[in-house]
């Protein structure tokens, strides 16, 4: 992948957990919202705002699978992870893991 991808990956694994817009990315990337875009297509064939959204399900999956034991709430974790529906968070959860 382009080196503004991999620039972005890495800006969005830093921020997951923060609000983060597309023009957000667009600057981090050094390069214009189209070029992003179609490198993303491209190159992971996602939007990088899918990205995102996959990396924060990721990381909620994984806090909620090791906080099952101690009793984490499923809002707790979706909001620690950047969502701010939670309706939506569960509906992109289930259709990603089926859970």
């Amino acid at each position: 992948a382009p080196y503004y991808v991999r620039r972005v990956e890495e800006f969005t694994r830093a921020r997951a957990t923060e609000p983060v817009s597309l023009s957000d990315m667009v600057e981090a990337s050094g390069v214009s919202a189209r070029s992003l875009h179609a490198g993303f297509q491209r190159f992971r064939n996602t939007t990088p705002m899918g990205y995102l959204k996959a990396y924060r399900l990721d990381l909620a999956r994984d806090l909620l699978l090791k906080g099952a034991d101690d009793g984490s709430s499923v809002t707790r974790v979706a909001l620690a992870c950047g969502f701010t529906h939670l309706s939506k968070f569960a509906r992109d959860y289930h259709e990603r893991f089926g859970e």
